[in-house]
């Protein structure tokens, strides 16, 4: 309302001799006091008027930020109807024009449910990143239809974060604001963005690192800050792109130990693209494999194992035996070109008929 109030007591201060300020003014220098109470309190409703209106005019227009001022961390203060079931029905993508044009993705079809982690697993070049940016919105689907609790998704949306592999924080942003960013693109004042991203940071143990620009951070600094400027959103889904392909083998140990520990304390829906079998078994509650190019679902696999999961050296996850018959599951599935189009119940497992039998003994 402060906004709207100063502007319209402006405009009416020099509006010259026709304007209720000019009156209130002149009968203030009279003293006819009665007359100013009553300008005042038409500048004060016309000001609120004109604030409502600006309001509403914002929900309409640029509806992602509605709200988006009151809305903190995950944990402090939920969504009130945050949930993050994504569904894919006959998704299929076509990249390219004209007689360049192809598909990349062919009859998609998944459920995926709230709060669960979900591997998708591929050969290089099967169209798995085409398919999250799909779900993230920035790419449209040229067949089927992708939606989040009910709602297509039809283009980028604050409730769905993105982390990719490539480093994506900006350059002449220090790495405070650069987690932040996503709160002041929502319009949070900036003590308070700042509040926010400095609790994040020292929760992923980066607390050090937040007035360091990217230059000066390693890998997996990066990705740590990434991640945390996606988990600051309080997305409902959380989707990334090969996050840790860069990184050497005792970094992506740690990082992968460290998205557990934030996904279970926040529970959003992960959908988390790899090519590393290791990494999917460990990482998630099922994984979707899918196919070469046109890539299309060749199975779903539940992935058994209690949480939290452990690697150390009195035991370790990866050396256990049901461990060593999922990942041979996984390799026959990668390597076997040959698949019928799969059909798919609400459960998003896909019923596979290979034309040969897939042996998974070695």
């Amino acid at each position: 309302m402060g906004t709207s109030w100063f502007c319209l007591v402006t405009a009416e201060m020099i509006s010259g001799q026709f304007g209720i300020g000019y009156y209130t003014w002149q009968s203030y220098t009279v003293q006819q006091y009665p007359q100013v109470v009553i300008g005042m309190l038409l500048i004060g409703l016309l000001g609120m008027g004109s604030s409502a209106l600006v309001r509403v005019a914002g929900r309409r227009l640029t509806p992602w930020l509605a709200n988006g001022s009151r809305r903190g961390l995950p944990h402090d203060n939920p969504t009130p109807h945050a949930a993050g079931r994504v569904r894919l029905e006959h998704v299929a993508i076509k990249l390219g024009e004209g007689p360049h044009a192809f598909t990349a993705v062919r009859d998609v079809n998944a459920v995926i449910e709230a709060g669960e982690f979900v591997c998708i697993l591929s050969p290089s070049g099967c169209g798995r990143s085409t398919l999250l940016s799909a779900l993230a919105g920035h790419v449209a689907t040229s067949a089927g239809h992708a939606t989040l609790d009910g709602v297509h998704i039809n283009g980028p949306h604050p409730e769905r974060g993105m982390v990719f592999q490539p480093h994506t924080l900006l350059p002449w942003h220090k790495t405070l604001d650069n987690v932040a960013f996503g709160l002041k693109m929502r319009g949070v004042s900036k003590r308070e963005r700042h509040r926010q991203a400095r609790a994040l940071l020292e929760r992923v143990g980066l607390g050090a690192f937040a007035e360091r620009y990217p230059a000066q951070l390693s890998g997996g600094t990066q990705q740590r800050a990434k991640i945390a400027r996606a988990i600051l959103n309080a997305p409902r889904i959380l989707l990334m792109d090969e996050p840790f392909g860069a990184l050497d083998a005792q970094t992506r140990a740690m990082m992968q130990a460290l998205l557990l520990d934030i996904w279970s304390e926040h529970k959003p829906t992960v959908i988390f693209v790899t090519h590393d079998i290791d990494e999917a078994l460990f990482l998630a509650d099922r994984i979707l494999v899918m196919s070469t190019s046109p890539g299309t679902v060749l199975e779903s696999l539940h992935v058994p194992f209690a949480r939290p999961r452990e690697r150390g050296d009195t035991r370790d996850l990866v050396t256990e035996p049901e461990f060593i018959a999922l990942k041979r599951r996984c390799l026959a599935l990668l390597r076997h070109p040959t698949f019928s189009t799969p059909s798919v119940d609400d459960h998003a497992s896909a019923n596979v008929r290979f034309n040969r039998p897939i042996h998974t003994a070695s």
